[in-house]
């Protein structure tokens, strides 16, 4: 099994942008006050747009991690309405997913052997 192609993209994760540091108590002034306030509206500008790219990012990701466990099941032969299939599949997560999906891939396949 190619588990490469249930990797998202390199670079695809968006990056978060960064909220302004308030000008220090008892320093401020007028300009970096209104420095403050311009950057501000920046960033709450820019947060809706980073919760939608994250929003796509996790459903694409959770779409490829669906595509996986597709053809896990379809190599190994184990039928999706199989009375275990979800216990198989959470308990090969819980074990393998720390350390990648192959990890996952062998775990389910000695599980699938206690259940069949």
């Amino acid at each position: 099994m190619d588990y490469e192609k249930y990797k998202m993209p390199e670079g695809s994760y968006p990056d978060r942008p960064s909220k302004p540091m308030h000008p220090a108590r008892g320093k401020e002034t007028s300009a970096s006050v209104k420095e403050y306030a311009l950057a501000y509206e920046k960033y709450e500008d820019a947060m809706p747009v980073f919760r939608k790219k994250m929003d796509e990012y996790r459903q694409a990701d959770a779409a490829l991690t669906e595509k996986f466990w597709k053809d896990a099941f379809e190599e190994l032969g184990i039928p999706e309405n199989h009375p275990k299939a979800s216990l198989l599949r959470d308990k090969a997560w819980s074990h393998g997913h720390a350390n990648g999906l192959h990890e996952v891939f062998f775990w389910l396949d000695d599980l699938w052997e206690l259940a069949k």
